[in-house]
């Protein structure tokens, strides 16, 4: 999955951000997505459009974009915010968390050791 923010400044001390997503495999499934996005001290995002839902963490200050499913029907979707400031550093890096049932880059477990070097 990729994951791209783009914040930009306008001249009257606000920013737009816009967030989007894509999954690039197809057969890939991730459930229970967040998207975390690092506010500025004390800012309030007006969220205009959503893919999903979002919520305020007041605790980590991000904005949370909740997705449940990501698959290969909704494989592409977008968040817009705007957000008083000028520092475009702030909004990362942008964190993102799931759940998948698959490995996420398909890798097979041929052999495990155990510690003391006996199979």
């Amino acid at each position: 999955m990729i994951v791209n923010c783009w914040p930009s400044p306008a001249d009257n001390g606000t920013m737009a951000v816009n967030i989007e997503y894509e999954l690039e495999s197809a057969d890939q499934e991730l459930k229970d997505v967040v998207i975390s996005i690092p506010l500025p001290p004390g800012a309030s995002p007006t969220v205009g459009d959503i893919d999903g839902h979002h919520e305020f963490n007041r605790q980590t200050k991000t904005l949370d974009w909740l997705l449940p499913i990501i698959d290969a029907s909704s494989k592409q979707g977008s968040l817009e915010f705007e957000i008083a400031g000028d520092d475009v550093d702030v909004f990362f890096p942008v964190s993102v968390a799931f759940v998948s049932e698959k490995l996420y880059c398909n890798v097979e477990v041929c052999e495990l050791m155990a510690k003391n070097g006996h199979n």
